[in-house]
């Protein structure tokens, strides 16, 4: 597993070739390998993170009533389910994982 600093020196066209010939020499007898390895782990990270930028509608619940209906007063993040409250909590990303927040037509 490769952290989240090598995953981007390894993006990062200024930083790839050093941050690659560091890991095959690092890996020894199985540099070719932990460089392809490394790569797709560090492909899959940036993957991860533009498509966090994508802006996804919260899920909205409520666990009241207000004369006769339910109030729709707390909201999950579309990406890790973490609970909010509406009123209070309105974030453009999830403070959590960063999964951007789309609002409109949400209140």
């Amino acid at each position: 597993m490769i952290s989240r600093e090598e995953a981007i020196r390894i993006l990062d066209p200024s930083t790839t070739m050093e941050a690659l010939a560091e890991i095959e020499y690092h890996a020894g007898f199985n540099g070719k390998r932990a460089v392809i390895e490394a790569v797709n782990e560090a492909r899959m990270m940036g993957a991860e993170a533009l498509g966090l930028l994508n802006p996804k509608k919260p899920h909205l619940w409520g666990d009241g009533y207000a004369d006769g209906h339910l109030v729709y007063d707390m909201w999950n993040c579309p990406n890790c389910e973490i609970t909010y409250e509406v009123d209070y909590d309105e974030y453009d990303h999830c403070p959590a994982c960063g999964q951007a927040i789309d609002w409109r037509d949400s209140e």
